[in-house]
């Protein structure tokens, strides 16, 4: 009796050791490969919303921006909350003549495939913005997002 108790038991820590290692084996590294899978995602950012140090291979953040405030000694800062930390910025070109000066650079970036459903769909937004003007005054209008590029803490 005491042999078949230690067999099943042998067996037991056998089979519980090989599915902790198939279980940190394959299914690991296809979760790794899935989540290395990159796209490449073309958004429009107004040359105010580029760093100039920007360089394809740079890390940046993709940023949205939720408000502008312009001071009346020329000042400008913005409200801005985050959309894709620690991307890949690939390639980036000047437009010779936008539609808008939002659409006066346009940066390929690379993203998973996640990020790259979030920032369409955010692309395809329209939203009310508020802007305070140099001279108090507040301008509510509503147009697509925009972006703002920020070079990641790393890169800067």
């Amino acid at each position: 009796m005491f042999k078949h108790g230690l067999f099943t038991l042998a067996l037991l820590m056998v089979c519980w050791g090989f599915t902790d290692a198939q279980a940190s084996g394959p299914s690991n590294s296809i979760k790794a490969l899935i989540a290395e899978e990159k796209t490449t995602v073309e958004v429009y950012f107004a040359s105010e919303h580029v760093p100039a140090a920007l360089k394809p291979g740079a890390k940046v953040d993709l940023m949205r921006v939720n408000g502008k405030t312009a001071t009346p000694n020329g000042k400008v800062s913005y409200a801005t909350s985050t959309v894709a930390p620690e991307i890949e910025a690939v390639a980036f070109d000047v437009v010779k003549e936008p539609k808008t000066p939002e659409q006066a650079v346009k940066v390929g970036l690379k993203v998973t495939k996640e990020q790259a459903a979030r920032i369409e769909k955010i692309k395809s937004q329209l939203i009310t913005q508020r802007e305070t003007n140099a001279d108090g005054s507040i301008t509510t209008v509503k147009k697509p997002v925009t972006f703002r590029l920020e070079l990641t803490k790393q890169e800067k």
